[in-house]
Protein backbone atom coordinates (compact mmCIF):
# COMPACT_ATOMS: atom_id res chain seq x y z
CA UNK A 1 0.00 0.00 0.00
CA UNK A 2 1.47 3.36 -0.97
CA UNK A 3 1.92 6.18 1.53
CA UNK A 4 -1.00 8.20 0.17
CA UNK A 5 -3.44 5.33 0.66
CA UNK A 6 -2.11 4.75 4.17
CA UNK A 7 -2.56 8.45 4.90
CA UNK A 8 -6.20 8.36 3.77
CA UNK A 9 -6.95 5.26 5.84
CA UNK A 10 -5.39 6.88 8.90
CA UNK A 11 -7.44 10.04 8.41
CA UNK A 12 -10.57 7.91 8.22
CA UNK A 13 -9.65 6.10 11.44
CA UNK A 14 -8.92 9.27 13.37
CA UNK A 15 -12.22 10.79 12.28
CA UNK A 16 -14.09 7.63 13.19
CA UNK A 17 -12.40 7.54 16.60
CA UNK A 18 -13.61 11.03 17.48
CA UNK A 19 -17.11 10.12 16.32
CA UNK A 20 -17.09 6.97 18.44
CA UNK A 21 -16.19 8.95 21.54
CA UNK A 22 -19.08 11.33 20.96
CA UNK A 23 -21.55 8.53 20.28
CA UNK A 24 -20.57 5.93 22.84
CA UNK A 25 -23.45 6.69 25.27
CA UNK A 26 -25.80 5.49 22.53
CA UNK A 27 -24.25 2.05 22.93
CA UNK A 28 -25.68 1.40 26.38
CA UNK A 29 -26.95 -1.96 25.22
CA UNK A 30 -23.36 -3.23 25.41
CA UNK A 31 -22.91 -6.98 25.66
CA UNK A 32 -25.07 -8.14 28.58
CA UNK A 33 -22.49 -10.78 29.41
CA UNK A 34 -20.40 -7.88 30.73
CA UNK A 35 -23.12 -6.94 33.20
CA UNK A 36 -23.15 -9.36 36.12
CA UNK A 37 -24.54 -6.66 38.40
CA UNK A 38 -26.96 -4.23 36.78
CA UNK A 39 -26.61 -1.67 39.59
CA UNK A 40 -22.83 -1.60 39.19
CA UNK A 41 -23.17 -1.21 35.44
CA UNK A 42 -25.67 1.61 35.90
CA UNK A 43 -23.18 3.46 38.12
CA UNK A 44 -20.37 2.82 35.65
CA UNK A 45 -22.46 4.10 32.76
CA UNK A 46 -23.35 7.16 34.82
CA UNK A 47 -19.63 7.85 35.15
CA UNK A 48 -19.14 7.46 31.39
CA UNK A 49 -22.09 9.76 30.64
CA UNK A 50 -20.70 12.34 33.06
CA UNK A 51 -17.31 12.05 31.40
CA UNK A 52 -18.85 12.65 28.00
CA UNK A 53 -20.60 15.77 29.24
CA UNK A 54 -17.24 17.08 30.46
CA UNK A 55 -15.74 16.12 27.10
CA UNK A 56 -18.37 18.10 25.21
CA UNK A 57 -17.48 21.11 27.37
CA UNK A 58 -13.81 20.50 26.50
CA UNK A 59 -12.95 19.78 30.13
CA UNK A 60 -10.83 16.81 29.14
CA UNK A 61 -9.15 16.38 32.52
CA UNK A 62 -12.45 15.79 34.33
CA UNK A 63 -13.67 13.63 31.45
CA UNK A 64 -10.60 11.43 31.77
CA UNK A 65 -11.13 11.11 35.52
CA UNK A 66 -14.69 9.85 35.01
CA UNK A 67 -13.67 7.40 32.30
CA UNK A 68 -10.83 6.12 34.47
CA UNK A 69 -13.12 5.43 37.43
CA UNK A 70 -15.39 3.33 35.21
CA UNK A 71 -12.42 1.66 33.52
CA UNK A 72 -10.85 0.75 36.87
CA UNK A 73 -14.06 -1.12 37.69
CA UNK A 74 -13.70 -3.15 34.50
CA UNK A 75 -16.48 -1.41 32.55
CA UNK A 76 -15.82 -1.73 28.83
CA UNK A 77 -17.15 1.72 27.87
CA UNK A 78 -14.94 3.30 30.51
CA UNK A 79 -11.95 1.40 29.11
CA UNK A 80 -12.89 2.34 25.55
CA UNK A 81 -13.28 6.06 26.22
CA UNK A 82 -10.16 6.18 28.38
CA UNK A 83 -8.30 4.55 25.49
CA UNK A 84 -9.47 7.35 23.21
CA UNK A 85 -8.19 9.91 25.73
CA UNK A 86 -4.74 8.33 25.45
CA UNK A 87 -5.06 7.99 21.68
CA UNK A 88 -5.91 11.67 21.13
CA UNK A 89 -3.81 13.01 24.02
CA UNK A 90 -6.78 14.76 25.62
CA UNK A 91 -7.08 14.58 29.39
CA UNK A 92 -4.01 12.36 29.43
CA UNK A 93 -0.61 12.39 27.77
CA UNK A 94 -0.77 10.82 24.32
CA UNK A 95 0.22 7.17 24.69
CA UNK A 96 -0.73 4.76 21.91
CA UNK A 97 0.56 1.74 23.82
CA UNK A 98 -1.77 2.43 26.75
CA UNK A 99 -4.60 3.07 24.30
CA UNK A 100 -4.00 -0.32 22.67
CA UNK A 101 -4.04 -2.11 26.05
CA UNK A 102 -7.33 -0.47 27.03
CA UNK A 103 -8.92 -1.16 23.65
CA UNK A 104 -7.95 -4.80 24.10
CA UNK A 105 -9.51 -5.00 27.57
CA UNK A 106 -12.78 -3.58 26.26
CA UNK A 107 -12.66 -5.65 23.07
CA UNK A 108 -12.35 -8.89 25.03
CA UNK A 109 -15.61 -8.00 26.77
CA UNK A 110 -17.37 -7.81 23.42
CA UNK A 111 -17.31 -4.04 22.96
CA UNK A 112 -17.57 -3.78 19.17
CA UNK A 113 -16.26 -0.21 18.95
CA UNK A 114 -13.18 -1.26 20.91
CA UNK A 115 -12.79 -4.34 18.71
CA UNK A 116 -12.73 -2.15 15.62
CA UNK A 117 -10.27 0.31 17.17
CA UNK A 118 -7.99 -2.49 18.39
CA UNK A 119 -8.07 -4.01 14.92
CA UNK A 120 -7.04 -0.68 13.45
CA UNK A 121 -4.15 -0.38 15.90
CA UNK A 122 -2.93 -3.78 14.68
CA UNK A 123 -3.66 -2.79 11.08
CA UNK A 124 -1.41 0.28 11.16
CA UNK A 125 1.00 -0.69 13.93
CA UNK A 126 -0.04 2.13 16.25
CA UNK A 127 1.06 1.46 19.83
CA UNK A 128 1.40 -2.20 18.95
CA UNK A 129 3.25 -4.23 16.31
CA UNK A 130 1.54 -4.45 12.93
CA UNK A 131 -0.30 -7.75 12.70
CA UNK A 132 -2.69 -8.15 9.78
CA UNK A 133 -3.95 -11.51 11.05
CA UNK A 134 -4.98 -10.00 14.39
CA UNK A 135 -6.42 -6.96 12.63
CA UNK A 136 -8.61 -9.08 10.37
CA UNK A 137 -9.70 -11.26 13.29
CA UNK A 138 -10.88 -8.31 15.39
CA UNK A 139 -12.43 -6.53 12.41
CA UNK A 140 -14.38 -9.70 11.64
CA UNK A 141 -15.74 -9.93 15.19
CA UNK A 142 -16.84 -6.31 15.07
CA UNK A 143 -18.31 -6.72 11.59
CA UNK A 144 -20.38 -9.71 12.69
CA UNK A 145 -21.89 -7.48 15.36
CA UNK A 146 -22.79 -4.91 12.70
CA UNK A 147 -19.94 -2.40 13.02
CA UNK A 148 -19.90 -0.65 9.64
CA UNK A 149 -16.39 0.77 10.06
CA UNK A 150 -15.15 -2.80 10.49
CA UNK A 151 -16.83 -3.74 7.21
CA UNK A 152 -15.01 -0.84 5.58
CA UNK A 153 -11.60 -1.78 6.93
CA UNK A 154 -11.98 -5.43 5.93
CA UNK A 155 -12.68 -4.11 2.46
CA UNK A 156 -9.50 -2.04 2.58
CA UNK A 157 -7.44 -5.09 3.56
CA UNK A 158 -8.71 -6.93 0.50
CA UNK A 159 -8.25 -3.87 -1.71
CA UNK A 160 -4.60 -3.48 -0.73
CA UNK A 161 -3.78 -7.16 -0.11
CA UNK A 162 -2.94 -6.82 3.57
CA UNK A 163 -2.81 -10.24 5.22
CA UNK A 164 -5.05 -11.60 2.48
CA UNK A 165 -4.74 -12.01 -1.26
CA UNK A 166 -5.62 -8.79 -3.05
CA UNK A 167 -9.21 -9.11 -4.26
CA UNK A 168 -10.98 -6.01 -5.54
CA UNK A 169 -14.32 -7.77 -5.93
CA UNK A 170 -14.32 -8.89 -2.30
CA UNK A 171 -13.29 -5.38 -1.28
CA UNK A 172 -16.19 -4.02 -3.30
CA UNK A 173 -18.62 -6.38 -1.56
CA UNK A 174 -17.48 -5.35 1.92
CA UNK A 175 -17.64 -1.66 1.02
CA UNK A 176 -21.10 -2.18 -0.45
CA UNK A 177 -22.39 -3.69 2.80
CA UNK A 178 -21.15 -0.72 4.81
CA UNK A 179 -22.26 1.87 2.25
CA UNK A 180 -25.79 0.48 2.27
CA UNK A 181 -25.82 1.17 6.01
CA UNK A 182 -24.83 4.78 5.41
CA UNK A 183 -21.08 4.60 6.07
CA UNK A 184 -19.46 7.65 4.44
CA UNK A 185 -16.01 6.09 4.37
CA UNK A 186 -17.28 3.00 2.56
CA UNK A 187 -19.03 5.23 0.05
CA UNK A 188 -15.75 7.00 -0.61
CA UNK A 189 -13.88 3.75 -1.18
CA UNK A 190 -16.60 2.46 -3.50
CA UNK A 191 -16.19 5.64 -5.49
CA UNK A 192 -12.45 5.06 -5.72
CA UNK A 193 -13.00 1.53 -7.08
CA UNK A 194 -15.34 2.80 -9.79
CA UNK A 195 -13.10 5.74 -10.64
CA UNK A 196 -10.07 3.49 -11.07
CA UNK A 197 -11.88 0.48 -12.52
CA UNK A 198 -10.66 -1.83 -9.75
CA UNK A 199 -12.74 -5.02 -9.63
CA UNK A 200 -15.53 -3.26 -11.50
CA UNK A 201 -15.90 -1.61 -14.89
CA UNK A 202 -14.50 1.91 -14.79
CA UNK A 203 -17.49 4.21 -14.38
CA UNK A 204 -16.95 7.90 -13.66
CA UNK A 205 -20.67 8.54 -13.22
CA UNK A 206 -20.97 5.79 -10.60
CA UNK A 207 -17.80 7.02 -8.88
CA UNK A 208 -19.22 10.52 -8.69
CA UNK A 209 -22.49 9.21 -7.27
CA UNK A 210 -20.65 7.55 -4.39
CA UNK A 211 -18.30 10.49 -3.84
CA UNK A 212 -21.25 12.85 -3.61
CA UNK A 213 -23.07 10.57 -1.16
CA UNK A 214 -19.95 10.46 1.00
CA UNK A 215 -19.43 14.21 0.65
CA UNK A 216 -22.96 14.77 1.91
CA UNK A 217 -21.67 13.38 5.21
CA UNK A 218 -18.73 15.80 5.12
CA UNK A 219 -16.06 13.36 3.98
CA UNK A 220 -13.33 15.77 2.91
CA UNK A 221 -11.54 13.34 0.60
CA UNK A 222 -14.81 12.55 -1.18
CA UNK A 223 -15.42 16.29 -1.66
CA UNK A 224 -11.96 16.62 -3.18
CA UNK A 225 -12.41 13.65 -5.53
CA UNK A 226 -15.81 15.01 -6.62
CA UNK A 227 -14.15 18.34 -7.40
CA UNK A 228 -11.52 16.69 -9.56
CA UNK A 229 -14.09 14.74 -11.57
CA UNK A 230 -16.33 17.75 -12.07
CA UNK A 231 -13.52 20.06 -13.08
CA UNK A 232 -10.95 17.91 -14.84
CA UNK A 233 -13.25 15.36 -16.47
CA UNK A 234 -16.64 17.04 -16.85
CA UNK A 235 -15.51 20.68 -17.22
CA UNK A 236 -18.19 21.71 -14.73
CA UNK A 237 -16.69 24.73 -13.00
CA UNK A 238 -19.66 25.54 -10.78
CA UNK A 239 -19.94 22.11 -9.18
CA UNK A 240 -16.18 21.79 -9.15
CA UNK A 241 -15.81 24.99 -7.14
CA UNK A 242 -18.59 23.94 -4.77
CA UNK A 243 -16.90 20.66 -3.84
CA UNK A 244 -13.43 22.21 -3.78
CA UNK A 245 -14.48 24.81 -1.21
CA UNK A 246 -16.23 22.14 0.87
CA UNK A 247 -13.04 20.10 0.99
CA UNK A 248 -10.90 23.15 1.77
CA UNK A 249 -13.27 24.16 4.58
CA UNK A 250 -12.30 20.87 6.24
CA UNK A 251 -8.60 21.72 5.78
CA UNK A 252 -7.99 19.12 3.07
CA UNK A 253 -4.42 19.99 2.11
CA UNK A 254 -4.75 19.23 -1.61
CA UNK A 255 -7.94 21.27 -1.78
CA UNK A 256 -6.30 24.23 -0.04
CA UNK A 257 -3.53 24.22 -2.65
CA UNK A 258 -6.02 23.89 -5.53
CA UNK A 259 -8.07 26.74 -4.09
CA UNK A 260 -4.93 28.85 -3.99
CA UNK A 261 -4.38 28.05 -7.67
CA UNK A 262 -8.00 28.89 -8.40
CA UNK A 263 -7.74 32.37 -6.90
CA UNK A 264 -4.23 33.06 -8.22
CA UNK A 265 -5.02 32.12 -11.82
CA UNK A 266 -8.71 32.98 -11.92
CA UNK A 267 -9.92 29.43 -12.52
CA UNK A 268 -13.33 27.81 -12.01
CA UNK A 269 -15.08 31.02 -12.99
CA UNK A 270 -13.49 32.94 -10.12
CA UNK A 271 -11.83 36.35 -10.50
CA UNK A 272 -8.13 36.67 -9.76
CA UNK A 273 -7.66 37.36 -6.05
CA UNK A 274 -4.03 37.20 -4.95
CA UNK A 275 -4.88 37.88 -1.30
CA UNK A 276 -7.11 34.81 -1.12
CA UNK A 277 -4.57 32.82 -3.11
CA UNK A 278 -1.80 33.57 -0.62
CA UNK A 279 -4.09 32.71 2.29
CA UNK A 280 -4.87 29.25 0.91
CA UNK A 281 -1.32 28.59 -0.25
CA UNK A 282 -0.12 29.43 3.25
CA UNK A 283 -2.56 27.04 4.89
CA UNK A 284 -1.53 24.26 2.53
CA UNK A 285 2.17 25.05 2.93
CA UNK A 286 1.89 25.02 6.72
CA UNK A 287 0.41 21.53 6.42
CA UNK A 288 3.43 20.40 4.39
CA UNK A 289 2.22 20.73 0.79
CA UNK A 290 5.36 21.13 -1.31
CA UNK A 291 3.57 22.71 -4.28
CA UNK A 292 2.07 25.39 -2.06
CA UNK A 293 5.45 26.03 -0.45
CA UNK A 294 6.97 26.51 -3.91
CA UNK A 295 4.14 28.81 -5.00
CA UNK A 296 4.79 31.09 -2.04
CA UNK A 297 8.47 31.28 -2.98
CA UNK A 298 8.22 31.93 -6.71
CA UNK A 299 4.98 33.85 -7.15
CA UNK A 300 4.25 37.51 -6.49
CA UNK A 301 1.22 38.62 -4.52
CA UNK A 302 0.87 42.34 -5.24
CA UNK A 303 -2.50 43.43 -3.93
Amino acid sequence: MNSYCKYILLVVFLTAGRACLANSPAARSANKACRPDSMVVTENQRLVDEGLRFWERKDYTKAEQCFRKAADKGYSWGQYNLALCYFHGKGASKDLSKAAVLFQLAARQGNTEAQCCLATMYHFGMGIHTNFEQALSWYTLAAKAGNVQAHTYIGSMYQFGQGVQKDYQTAHDWYQKAAQKGCANAMYYLGSLYEGGYGVAKNTKEALTWYRASADQNNAEACYRAFRIYYYELSDAANGYNYLTRAAAQNHVGALYELGETHYLGLLGRPVDRKKARLHYTKAADAGNAMAQMALKVRTFDE
